[in-house]
């Protein structure tokens, strides 16, 4: 395409990531502008994450009802082989990873007990010992 001076055959990297922080603005809000960036960042993350042997955890915390799980919704939508699943424990999270070989988005996992992915839960001691 460059030898024949017509225009390139895929989207830029710029526009894909205006493209995604248009869809997240539509279907969540997010008290800070820079809150949306790392978001489209993070899913375009998920369409190179083979590249990398770690890549990190997106973790979003907030008071009932102010629209986690929305945002996960937005982002399972447009992520690489998203899965949206919730209230796993910790052999059902490494399975489903296992099966799906993608993103997978949490959610109801802010409670305590084994499920949680706050202190000690099994849950939470997977993601810390043995995340990749």
């Amino acid at each position: 395409w460059r030898r024949l001076g017509g225009p390139p055959p895929f989207r830029s990297l710029a526009n894909v990531l205006a493209d995604v922080e248009t869809h997240l603005r539509r279907r969540v809000w997010l008290p800070d502008d820079g809150s949306y960036v790392v978001v489209a960042c993070f899913v375009a993350m998920t369409f190179c994450y083979q590249l990398f042997p770690a890549l990190p955890v997106l973790l979003v915390v907030g008071p009932a009802a102010s629209g986690k799980s929305e945002l996960g919704e937005a982002v399972a939508m447009i992520g690489q082989n998203a899965v949206l699943a919730g209230q796993l424990r910790a052999a059902g999270l490494v399975r489903l990873l296992d099966e799906t070989s993608g993103l997978l988005v949490l959610d109801d996992m802010d409670g305590t007990g084994p499920a949680s992915i706050d202190g000690d839960g099994e849950v939470a001691m997977a993601l810390k010992t043995g995340y990749k």
